[in-house]
């Protein structure tokens, strides 16, 4: 069945839309970080939305929420990620071993 995958960055800047065969592939390389939203118009409950970063520091969080990063170089971070489906930031001031930040 036919699809299309049509990619847009959170600011609306539209990245790709290709059709897609059955069985079909296409490559595409991000150079911006941020979040992208994709989407079929064919299909229209097959979406996704997916962040490209351009930092070592990328984790998963666990089934509470938290996530780890190790070796951080002390510095203001910003910190992106997913609440309750929405795409959040915040700066992270990393100035001691361990540092809380919340995403909310």
């Amino acid at each position: 069945m036919l699809h299309n995958v049509r990619v847009i960055r959170s600011d609306k800047t539209p990245i790709f839309n290709v059709a897609m065969p059955p069985w079909g592939s296409y490559t595409h390389t991000f150079h911006e970080p941020g979040f992208y939203n994709v989407t079929c118009d064919i299909h229209l409950t097959m979406r996704a939305t997916m962040y490209v970063a351009s930092t070592p520091y990328v984790g998963t969080s666990d089934e509470q929420g938290r996530f780890t990063f190790e070796h951080v170089v002390p510095g203001t971070y910003k910190v992106s990620g997913f609440a309750d489906a929405m795409p959040v930031e915040t700066i992270a001031n990393v100035n001691s071993a361990r540092v809380e930040v919340r995403l909310r």
